[in-house]
């Protein structure tokens, strides 16, 4: 048998071991079975970064992908746009784990030296190696990630993932909040940011979100003093 490399199917198609049309954005095989196409993997999506610093010639590999998912649209040569449901053979704990790879893509920019630039969420992939999947932190980055991505493929089953997490992490901070050593502590201060992502991600015309309340309830967790209206004046 020859090798021809790696399949270049749809992850859906992947994952059931089945022979993919390769119909982009969605194989047709996928819409047929009225399953949600898993989207396809470039060469630039199969690379992974490198972190440097603190671990010397041998740094870990980061996770970040691209996400993969495609656009939600309507059917070839159809007004009929599929079903915005996830793939059967993936678990609600699957769907969980893969948004952190696609955040840390999307968000996370690594300095490779921070004389000159501090990146942005630096470290955060790290911080969450060493923590629980289902810690505040890591609730909140996927939070980030449902919605980004929701509004993005308008896929609304990830928009309301989105909601629900973020009325829960609202509740969840709320009581860590009573820990004096948890206010000022930089997981805290990560998740008020990933938070903040959050209102700046599902705003619009029509619901400006809560941009200005939760700039007032950061500032009362760093003890400071803020005026500042994120849309003008009140």
């Amino acid at each position: 048998m020859v090798y021809l490399g790696p399949s270049r199917g749809c992850e859906t198609c992947k994952r059931r071991r089945k022979k993919c049309d390769e119909t982009r954005p969605s194989c047709l095989r996928c819409i047929t079975a009225q399953r949600t196409c898993g989207g396809y993997e470039d060469d630039v999506t199969r690379k992974f970064r490198r972190y440097d610093g603190e671990f010397g010639d041998k740094p870990p590999l980061s996770t970040a992908r691209k996400c993969s998912l495609p656009v939600r649209v309507f059917g070839p040569n159809t007004d009929i746009m599929p079903e915005d449901v996830q793939p059967r053979e993936v678990s609600d704990e699957k769907v969980e784990e893969f948004a952190l790879r696609p955040f840390s893509y999307d968000y996370c920019i690594i300095s490779t030296n921070h004389s000159i630039s501090r990146g942005y969420l630096d470290g955060l992939e790290l911080m969450l190696n060493r923590m629980s999947s289902q810690s505040v932190a890591a609730k909140a980055c996927k939070n980030v990630a449902f919605a980004s991505h929701g509004i993005k493929l308008c896929r609304p089953g990830l928009t309301r993932k989105a909601e629900m997490l973020y009325n829960a992490l609202l509740a969840a901070l709320a009581k860590a909040l009573l820990d004096p050593t948890f206010i000022n502590s930089m997981e805290s201060l990560t998740i008020v940011t990933l938070l903040g992502l959050y209102e700046m991600i599902t705003a619009s015309d029509t619901y400006a979100g809560n941009l200005n309340a939760h700039a007032r309830g950061v500032a009362a967790i760093l003890q400071i003093d803020i005026s500042l209206d994120l849309f003008g004046a009140i």
